[in-house]
């Protein structure tokens, strides 16, 4: 990594099944990045899970084997990297046509360093689309941010739970 980062943040921005992402910083040029960074094992894992649930099916429910063959097919375009820098490039593209840079942003790939299993794109200043999402319906019922609202929601499934003679243990 040394040859293409000047820096990079080992402990990852996030996860998810097949990989994590972390912030870097381009050697050359200095540019903040995202590198997302598939697992070694992924493709693997995935074909073993699918292939259980292919038997599974087959045993069971063998009018769904058709689903489990094109789930597969849709899910092995996951693992190329490649593949989703030019997505980004294409929607990041038809998104600039419809809407202002101010209201939407796509990040951009950095495809030299674009891999099958490596994915470096322009990292984004901001908030998370899914936190945003949360301190819009947090203002939209008055409530100060997203914490505020999750405790307030909670705290209220919680009273309604004991005032009906129940307590839920999941609030």
């Amino acid at each position: 990594w040394k040859g293409f980062f000047s820096e990079f943040d080992f402990t990852p921005l996030g996860a998810a099944s097949i990989g994590q992402c972390h912030a870097a910083t381009l050697r050359d040029t200095g540019e903040q990045v995202c590198v997302k960074v598939q697992s070694p094992n992924a493709p693997r894992l995935f074909r073993v899970d699918l292939q259980a649930a292919k038997i599974f099916c087959r045993l069971a429910l063998p009018e769904f084997e058709a689903v489990i063959d094109e789930l597969e097919r849709q899910f092995l375009t996951e693992f190329d990297y490649r593949r989703e820098a030019h997505n980004l490039i294409t929607v990041g593209d038809n998104m600039r046509k419809k809407f202002s840079r101010s209201l939407v942003v796509v990040p951009r790939p950095v495809e030299r360093f674009c891999t099958s299993t490596m994915l470096v794109m322009e990292r984004l200043p901001g908030v998370k689309l899914a936190q945003s999402m949360w301190n819009d319906l947090a203002a939209a019922i008055g409530a100060e941010n997203a914490d505020d609202f999750i405790h307030s929601y909670r705290f209220r499934l919680q009273e309604v739970s004991q005032t009906e003679g129940r307590v839920n243990p999941s609030c």
